[in-house]
């Protein structure tokens, strides 16, 4: 293996070490993890879109609520947000809730809604720290990925000293 191939190693493994020493010493509300280039920024129910809100088609008292978020999440985060939100209804009163866009959409009464809308920003706190997590698994997993690789590389070289490189 190369001395700098070795040096890139090292740099990213002390990477890793600070990065883990400081996710612990900070609340999970506030993640530092990372998607390709750009940070992630832990998303957040931030309106009630009055706009879209309405009543649910061919009901009485049940409404359509659009809960404007921060951003529109990656997909990635829309499918755990789902799965979570799937599994326990029970918290949010029963109701119906999906991300659409920069939305959560909940269908409820709306005297139900103040609660719900409690329990949403937890479930939203959750999702966040479920896929910043995620990210931080996904990067060690490529970070290893490329050690076996340069490990594999470093062996085939030992193999066939005369190999031409490519």
């Amino acid at each position: 293996m190369t001395d700098v191939r070795r040096g890139i190693l090292q740099i990213l493994a002390t990477a890793i070490d600070r990065h883990n020493a400081h996710s612990e010493e900070h609340d999970m509300e506030k993640p530092q993890k990372r998607k390709k280039s750009e940070r992630f920024r832990p998303l957040q129910i931030v309106d009630l879109d009055l706009r879209k809100s309405k009543l649910a088609k061919g009901a009485k008292k049940t409404y359509l609520f659009h809960f404007r978020i921060s951003e529109a999440p990656p997909e990635e985060w829309i499918t755990l947000f789902d799965n979570h939100y799937s599994k326990d209804k029970v918290m949010l009163g029963n109701t119906a809730a999906r991300c659409v866009g920069s939305h959560i959409v909940v269908r409820a009464h709306k005297d139900q809604i103040s609660a719900i809308k409690h329990n949403l920003d937890e479930y939203v706190a959750h999702t966040n720290r479920r896929y910043a997590n995620s990210l931080d698994a996904s990067w060690k997993a490529n970070l290893e990925a490329l050690r076996q690789k340069e490990d594999l590389e470093e062996l085939r070289d030992a193999m066939f000293p005369g190999r031409s490189k490519r």
